[in-house]
């Protein structure tokens, strides 16, 4: 018998290896799906270290063609076939659930300025706190499609879904394999459910361009051989991704590995200096036709510039690996077999090659975006770097896939890239996982609560609505609530504008000057269970009664029979 000959009872092996993976992933999925009832961060460290039974027969190496390695291939074929199906299903089931709880505090505040761009509505000069980027997506669509805010909300989920399948392009254009474009896809919209992704912010538009422009350069050294038209539209994106949004001008820094490799004269001087400089003009030129000349990129920086800081630097990068600790040990690992590609890799694959140059540009701008948390801990600033951090982990898991033959130790480091997050668990029930198979209603979940879908806010909108005629201008106070405005079809006033400056409300000299200054027609003061229990002790009976006196000194009238006492005030200007 030769060694090409069928093993005997070779079926055997191969049907264990199916039955095995079908119960293991049975008992894995319904320890993650029973995590949603649960929530807690114990259950969820507890199940993702279970759920590396997984993959613990894919721990040995094997000879293909010995009983083991005819489980192991079986085993492996399975596994894959139920990750993919368990994605494509829970996915269809996730997105008309989680499309109606799209929507957050920001959301509001840039639909509320789209609109009023769409009608011809003078705006506020507060308009320009985000680059305009942002403003040309929403009332494009607005213009296109209407301003119903379900239409709105698949506006933005589709987007959100083109931001996965790119990332899953670019896997694509530089392993050629299907698998890996296809779990990039599915770990980035994990992500995106994970880190606040379903709360409307800018983040995510914003990464668009510059993931079409890496799809158009694929790495390549920025020289003669590379076309000129190439090398422009790559341009061209990198300075559409900052005219959408300020803070993703740090995903351009990427450039700077171009400029390290540069010390060996990898690249044409000329090339490079373009790059940018179009980026530059680009950024420029958009500014310009949006109009009101450089003042929208004045007001942007100088906003972002004015960020007060809330923890230090490291606890505020302590609040993101909490948030899921699997993406930062992937990219450290990734990170370590990159900086060692050098001893590490084989001939075949030199530190010149497009892939590892993309992954070094990737590496630097994931590093850079976390410039961000010097001064806020929010998660959805996460939003821009995780493609480049999926990218990052994928493509070095593909330039090292020859060690999975190596050693046991090598076949277990390099297949964490993949593994970590095909098993961790959340502990919070409204993120996206292939291997939950429940999807719990919006009233449900126990993390983000979308404004729309309070009742409390929504009886507050519908007493409102009998007393405020569409297009008055109103003035809400505390001014995070412009979900009101946009429900009402109200204007803010121009002193003002739609906000919600936390900072303003929270300072004992500043938070007056809206009720000082404001020319609306109506003012709402808000109150009661609405608010977050911040805004509750800053809202302290003092000082709704200052509030009071301010209004009624400027000559508004209280109208005590609209709202309940317990909900708010409004006030109308005589």
């Amino acid at each position: 018998m030769t060694s090409n000959d069928p093993q005997p009872n070779s079926s055997r092996y191969l049907w264990m290896g199916v039955i095995c993976a079908v119960l293991t992933f049975g008992v894995i999925a319904t320890l993650h799906t029973s995590a949603l009832s649960t929530n807690s961060t114990l259950d969820a460290l507890v199940i993702s270290a279970a759920s590396l039974l997984l993959f613990f027969p894919l721990m040995r190496i094997t000879r293909p063609d010995s009983h083991f390695g005819l489980y192991q291939f079986a085993y492996t074929r399975t596994l894959i076939g139920l990750l993919t199906l368990a994605a494509i299903v829970m996915l269809f089931r996730y997105l008309p659930i989680s499309r109606n709880a799209i929507g957050g505090v920001d959301w509001y505040y840039y639909l509320c300025y789209s609109r009023d761009m769409v009608n011809s509505y003078p705006v506020s000069d507060n308009l320009y706190s985000y680059f305009p980027g942002v403003y040309v997506f929403w009332t494009t669509v607005m213009r296109l499609f209407g301003t119903d805010l379900e239409t709105l909300q698949t506006s933005y989920q589709i987007a959100s879904l083109l931001v996965c399948l790119l990332t899953g392009w670019i896997v694509k254009q530089h392993s050629r394999s299907r698998m890996l474009a296809g779990l990039a896809a599915v770990w980035t919209f994990v992500l995106i459910t994970k880190f606040d992704g379903l709360t409307g912010v800018t983040e995510l538009l914003a990464v668009i361009p510059w993931l079409i422009g890496l799809a158009i350069w694929k790495g390549k050294k920025l020289d003669q051989q590379l076309p000129l038209p190439r090398i422009l539209l790559l341009g061209i994106m990198l300075g559409w991704t900052v005219f959408t949004k300020q803070q993703a001008g740090l995903l351009c820094l990427g450039f700077l590995f171009l400029l390290y490799e540069q010390r060996t004269k990898t690249h044409s001087w000329r090339r490079m200096i373009l790059l940018p400089g179009t980026a530059l003009c680009t950024l420029l030129l958009s500014t310009l036709i949006f109009g009101d000349g450089l003042r929208p990129l004045a007001i942007g920086l100088q906003t972002a510039a004015s960020y007060g800081a809330e923890q230090s630097w490291i606890q505020n990068l302590y609040t993101q690996f909490r948030h899921d600790e699997s993406l930062w040990l992937s990219l450290a690992v990734a990170s370590i077999l990159f900086l060692n590609r050098q001893h590490w890799l084989t001939p075949s694959q030199p530190d010149n090659h497009p892939t590892l140059r993309l992954i070094g540009f990737l590496l630097v701008a994931s590093l850079a975006s976390l410039i961000q948390f010097r001064s806020r801990p929010f998660h959805h600033y996460m939003l821009l770097c995780i493609p480049a951090i999926v990218l990052t982990c994928t493509l070095v898991y593909d330039r090292y896939q020859f060690w999975l033959r190596e050693s046991r130790g090598k076949r277990i480091l390099v297949g964490s890239l993949i593994v970590l997050p095909s098993i961790w668990c959340a502990p919070y029930n409204d993120s996206f996982h292939p291997l939950r198979l429940e999807v719990p209603q919006v009233s449900q979940w126990t993390r983000h609560q979308p404004l729309h879908q309070q009742a409390a806010l929504s009886q507050i909108v519908t007493v409102l609505d009998k007393h405020i005629p569409t297009e008055s201008k109103l003035l809400i106070l505390p001014g995070r609530y412009n979900l009101v405005h946009y429900q009402l079809e109200s204007f803010s006033d121009r002193q003002t504008g739609y906000n919600f400056r936390t900072r303003q409300f929270a300072s004992a000299e500043q938070w007056s000057l809206p009720l000082e200054s404001t020319d609306a027609e109506f003012v709402v003061l808000l109150t009661g269970a609405i608010l977050t229990s911040e805004e509750t002790a800053l809202w302290t009976p003092e000082r709704l009664q200052l509030a009071k006196e301010i209004l009624t000194g400027r000559g508004y009238r209280s109208i005590p029979e609209a709202l309940k006492p317990g909900d708010g005030l409004l006030f109308r200007n005589e």
